[in-house]
């Protein structure tokens, strides 16, 4: 079955690559996301045969929130819905006549997404992802195909870092790897309002790193993130000087951090991330982790009947010293690595930045209205516990 597809150069780009690693790197609204929907969607899960296709997002929610609510418009648009077979709780769809599946997933179940061989394979917003994750979704386009046709992996993004493991891993060693980069702006997508392209091309004298990033689609630099200097891990380290974070929390969530110093070398792993939970919840939760009650937990020190509370439970809970621009400038000496499991930490660490005001000035201090529970954890724990042992904190005066 054919069906009528308007599409940009985007498209019959990436429908013409026999690539096994088609990359698409934009700006905002160039059609890269929108031109693989219709290339998996409305193309090739109607026209070939026997054919298993794996559309990704790191997490659930973010599927369901962007890919998986395109390929429902298609769906309804084209009224497909007496043509498809689908399995809703599992986001799993059938084209019988051709034997075709597609399934919508995220890493949050890897497990069948990594026992189940796949002819295309889509990271969405591949930035999300790990150099891990591609390599083993590689492995698992290895099944040989009836009718000749690559087994692909796509991939699109916004470049927000020109130290991220694609550019850096990937694209500059491509001669380790059978790819294709294909690059778009919305120069590109010929059905863009020109009211949208005056929106992108206003940055050019606000932002420019914003225009080059999101208007060009050129590798950027994340000016104002406030850590840099850290990364990921699936070995999980033991061997060193075990101490807690605590951040209290309630309608936000009450996070424990679990850090380990080597050195300088600092592990972290997120054990508790969690709301609407009681300071006897917190408690009983921490004894199902059997949280040790010898090695010190910093806490925030504006929660002193929650501290005693934790102290009457038998736990060795510290009030910690709140000190934001020195406890950051102090847990920047060191190299930070996060266990791969702690995706909320991890998501923390990639989304805490500085504060800048409408002109753009940035200022030390993280910005308002952010995700930073396992942050404070962070530097209540490492800033209270190390400050003198490393020296002493050069102040700030303001």
């Amino acid at each position: 079955m054919n069906l009528p597809i308007k599409a940009t150069k985007v498209f019959y780009t990436n429908r013409n690559s026999t690539a096994q690693i088609v990359i698409n790197r934009g700006g905002s609204r160039s059609s890269k996301s929108y031109s693989i929907a219709q290339l998996l969607f409305l193309e090739r899960f109607f026209t070939q045969k026997n054919k298993k296709i794996l559309v990704l997002r790191k997490t659930l929610p973010s599927l369901r929130l962007s890919v998986y609510q395109d390929f429902k418009k298609f769906v309804n648009s084209y009224n497909l819905d007496n043509i498809i077979e689908e399995n809703k709780q599992f986001l799993d769809y059938y084209y019988k006549p051709n034997n075709n599946y597609l399934h919508f997933g995220s890493l949050d179940d890897p497990e069948k997404i990594k026992s189940t061989d796949w002819n295309y394979i889509w990271m969405n917003e591949a930035t999300d992802f790990d150099k891990d994750d591609l390599l083993q979704l590689l492995l698992r386009l290895s099944t040989p195909t009836e009718d000749g046709q690559r087994n692909q992996l796509f991939m699109c993004f916004n470049p927000i870092d020109e130290y991220h493991w694609i550019k850096t891993d990937v694209l500059d060693k491509r001669g380790l790897y059978d790819l294709e980069e294909i690059h778009s702006t919305y120069k590109d997508n010929p059905f863009l309002s020109e009211d949208y392209k005056k929106l992108v091309e206003s940055y050019l004298h606000v932002d420019f790193n914003k225009y080059k990033v999101y208007g060009l689609g050129e590798w950027g630099k994340l000016e104002n993130l406030i850590y840099t200097n850290w990364d990921t891990t699936n070995e999980y380290v033991n061997n060193g000087e075990v101490i807690y974070g605590l951040d209290f929390g309630y309608t936000n969530p009450s996070a424990l951090l679990k850090i380990v110093i080597n050195d300088k070398d600092i592990f972290e792993e997120e054990l508790i991330y969690q709301t609407d939970l009681t300071n006897a919840q917190l408690i009983e939760k921490c004894n199902e982790l059997q949280v040790s009650k010898t090695f010190p937990i910093y806490a925030d020190s504006a929660e002193p009947d929650r501290i005693e509370e934790f102290r009457q439970a038998g736990y060795n809970v510290i009030e910690s010293v709140k000190d934001v621009i020195n406890s950051i400038d102090f847990v920047k000496r060191f190299k930070i690595h996060c266990y791969k499991p702690s995706a909320n930490l991890i998501k923390e660490k990639m989304g805490y930045s500085r504060r800048k005001d409408k002109n753009g000035r940035l200022y030390e201090e993280p910005a308002p209205n952010i995700a930073d529970h396992l942050m404070n954890c962070e530097s209540y724990a490492i800033y209270s516990h190390l400050r003198f042992r490393f020296g002493n904190i050069k102040l700030r005066f303001i």
